[in-house]
């Protein structure tokens, strides 16, 4: 996401909602682990990677570094020694 990428990953409680906006810089791909059976999943993997090469977001690029601005190294440094300075000195 720091690079730029449109992304494209299964609608999961963790991880890919923080980082894909669905439409804006690639596609959440619904997913029922217990019910939907593996040829489902992989059909709707392939369809989503068929509809970002078709027919996807105009510029991912900006709208994945923006989301991953947060999470670059030096930001994630910053709110660690901030974090730090909180605890150590109140």
């Amino acid at each position: 996401v720091g690079s730029g990428l449109g992304m494209i990953g299964f609608d999961v409680n963790y991880g890919n909602p923080t980082f894909i906006r669905d439409g804006k810089n690639g596609y959440l791909v619904p997913i029922e682990v217990k019910e939907d059976s593996n040829e489902k999943i992989i059909d709707s993997l392939a369809q989503a990677i068929i509809r970002f090469f078709n027919d996807g977001p105009v510029d991912p690029h900006e709208t994945s570094y923006a989301i991953a601005t947060p999470y670059l190294i030096e930001n994630t440094r910053q709110k660690w020694k901030e974090l730090i300075e909180e605890v150590l000195h109140g």
